[in-house]
């Protein structure tokens, strides 16, 4: 009688140490074994269209930090910094010197990111987030006219660098591939509207597309 007590007893507490069902993945804010906080870094190619003939091509980045809120949803804010690869032609100026410099520009933003999770995986997830942002952007303008001989008139100017305000807004998709619990890739596809103005009123405006790729750490 004593030796069945004990082996009820034993058999009990066995089963209280075993891991919970597959189903149990589903009740948390991530899948079992995968942790809800996480920081990363992504390398981005950007290329958007403007009004007036306006093109820019730019490289960049962001660097993140989130949190699991719960099974559909996650926040993460983040800090991200957009290079142009080359000239841009100036648009506007007015009269003859319509066109006669080039802007290159770069900016830099803090934003967030409210992740709506389609596939809630241990090794993948599936994502779509909208994006707000907001912070500096700086022009380095250069005239394309040579400079002034002995002619009375021409559009020539020194080059000038000036800085003022920045804004990003777009929908990111995002695919998460997850080898370890506490490590992932994540590749990011963005559509956004991305514009600027400096203290010159110089200013850009654009319908961009991206890629961003990187690693995800998570603690």
């Amino acid at each position: 009688m004593i030796a069945a007590v004990l082996a009820v007893t034993s058999s009990a507490r066995a089963s209280s140490r075993e891991e919970p069902p597959a189903d149990a993945a589903d009740t948390g804010p991530a899948p079992v074994g995968v942790r809800s906080r996480y920081a990363g870094a992504t390398f981005a190619g950007q290329a958007g269209a403007g009004i007036d003939g306006f093109s820019i091509v730019t490289v960049g980045g962001d660097a993140f930090l989130g949190v699991r809120l719960s099974r559909w949803v996650s926040f993460e804010g983040f800090f991200a910094y957009h290079f142009a690869t080359r000239p841009s032609t100036e648009i506007g100026g007015g009269g003859m010197c319509l066109g006669s410099g080039t802007d290159t520009w770069h900016w830099q933003v803090l934003g967030s990111r409210l992740w709506i999770h389609l596939a809630h995986l241990r090794w993948l997830d599936v994502s779509i987030a909208p994006t707000l942002a907001a912070g500096i952007s700086v022009d380095h303008w250069r005239s394309t006219s040579p400079p002034p001989t002995d002619q009375r008139f021409s559009c020539y100017h020194p080059p000038d660098v000036s800085a003022g305000w920045a804004f990003d807004v777009g929908l990111d998709f995002g695919v998460e591939v997850r080898p370890l619990p506490w490590l992932g890739v994540r590749a990011m596809f963005e559509t956004s509207l991305d514009g600027g103005e400096t203290n010159h009123d110089d200013a850009f405006g654009a319908v961009s597309i991206g890629g961003w790729v990187g690693p995800v750490l998570r603690f």
